[in-house]
């Protein structure tokens, strides 16, 4: 709300997409606050795209910037303004990717800490006995400190496991 409000201070006109409720919707700065669905997010931010057809579309999270890049690939009349926005939608797919961001660190000369990719708890094992204790695992797709375990013993590894390759739920 306080960036809607700025950008409002500034002479722009803002609109916004939220759900039912949000702050958003009570502050004079926001002219229209579209819809927001949790049960299908792409299509509110195709509708509110249209319906509003912004100059410039500014993601308040992590989680808006990938929808909007996944809009861009839905929707091709919309790919310009998301490009124009954010940038390349297939790099900033790509930097959800865990291997591949640390990858592409690693080629940068950036210190990072050894990482493998991680597909079944065999894998998990094999690289526990490999590098020891703590281990951290980061599930792909997530943000803002969501699918991340913190592994400091045995008894640990397997429900870490399922917890972090459990397959997300809206509620979470």
């Amino acid at each position: 709300a306080r960036l809607a409000v700025a950008f409002a201070a500034a002479g722009w006109q803002v609109e916004a997409v939220g759900p039912r409720g949000h702050v958003l919707g009570s502050t004079d700065a926001v002219r229209r606050l579209h819809p927001y669905s949790l049960l299908n997010p792409l299509a509110a931010l195709i509708a509110a795209l249209e319906q509003g057809a912004p100059d410039f579309v500014i993601p308040c999270d992590d989680s808006a910037v990938v929808r909007l890049h996944r809009v861009a690939q839905q929707r091709p009349a919309l790919r310009p303004l998301i490009v124009r926005s954010l940038g390349n939608p297939e790099a900033c797919l790509e930097a959800t990717r865990r291997e591949a961001l640390m990858e592409a660190a690693r080629a940068e000369h950036v210190r990072i800490p050894e990482t493998a990719e991680i597909h079944r708890l065999a894998d998990l094992q094999a690289w526990q006995q490999r590098q020891g204790w703590p281990l951290v695992l980061k599930a792909d797709g997530t943000f803002g400190g969501t699918g991340v375990a913190i592994i400091r013993n045995a008894q640990e590894l397997e429900p870490a496991y399922r917890a972090v390759s459990a397959r997300p739920i809206a509620l979470r």
